[in-house]
């Protein structure tokens, strides 16, 4: 038990350590900032973000997944790399129920 949660105390140092710092905020990026607040302000939408190839738009999912946490923190950018951030601990929380330590730490850290 105290090993699991010096793992997790880890891997959420690693995850959350100078996040906001090291994170290459681009072009799509701002897109999809501009697009959620949009979201926020009611204009509701059924395209998701533009896909680099062919004029193709993925699904809405991903600018409503991070909808909640650009109203809950009052439309910072830095919100989104925290909820991400924190998606990625949940899922090491759920792997190293289901298949144990090592496909966890070692699925939880494909990502970085």
């Amino acid at each position: 038990m105290a090993k699991t949660v010096i793992y997790i105390a880890l891997l959420v140092f690693v995850y959350f350590f100078s996040l906001v710092s090291s994170y290459n905020y681009d072009s799509d990026f701002g897109r999809d900032i501009n697009d959620i607040s949009k979201i926020t302000s009611g204009d509701m939408t059924l395209l998701g973000p533009k896909l680099s190839f062919g004029g193709i738009h993925a699904g809405p999912y991903y600018y409503y997944l991070f909808t909640p946490a650009i109203l809950f923190f009052k439309n910072h950018p830095e919100s989104m790399l925290y909820l991400n951030a924190s998606i990625f601990v949940v899922i090491f929380l759920i792997i190293y129920k289901i298949f144990g330590l090592l496909p966890s730490l070692y699925l939880s850290t494909l990502p970085l």
